[in-house]
């Protein structure tokens, strides 16, 4: 916790590409967005909001590029469509 906010630090073992955090849909600014993470860098980025850790918790998300690609990492028997 951090004053009006939050300090969160990532680091990856793996290039993480165009991490995007989110904070639901409420009133919130990270000081940074959209970016890459390199494997053994570690990233410390400020959210500016007034949800307390509770609420915070429920509705905080990161995704990455590999986050765009249905079935990236589903078993073939599961993927909602064939892959070509």
């Amino acid at each position: 916790k951090a004053q009006g906010g939050y300090s969160i630090t990532l680091s990856t073992d793996v290039l993480a590409k165009n991490v995007y955090l989110s904070a639901g849909d409420g009133d919130f600014f990270f000081s940074d967005n959209c970016f890459d993470l390199l494997p053994g860098e570690k990233v410390t980025v400020h959210l500016k909001t007034d949800l307390d850790e509770d609420e915070l918790k429920k509705v905080f998300s990161l995704r990455t590029l590999r986050d765009t690609y249905p079935g990236y990492c589903m078993k073939k028997s599961e993927m909602p469509y064939e892959r070509q």
